[in-house]
């Protein structure tokens, strides 16, 4: 579980997530975008 609050990054991706994919390769896609995982940074796939 996270909490949001104001120190959290939200970045939009542009493409779809296989959410099959594992904690290590949703974790790798963040970091793709410049993110950090381990300190509340996440992605979001509209």
């Amino acid at each position: 579980m996270f909490n949001l609050n104001e120190s959290n990054r939200i970045v939009m991706a542009q493409h779809p997530t296989d959410m099959r994919m594992g904690v290590n390769c949703l974790s790798g896609q963040v970091r793709m975008v410049g993110l950090n995982p381990a300190n509340g940074d996440f992605s979001i796939t509209l």
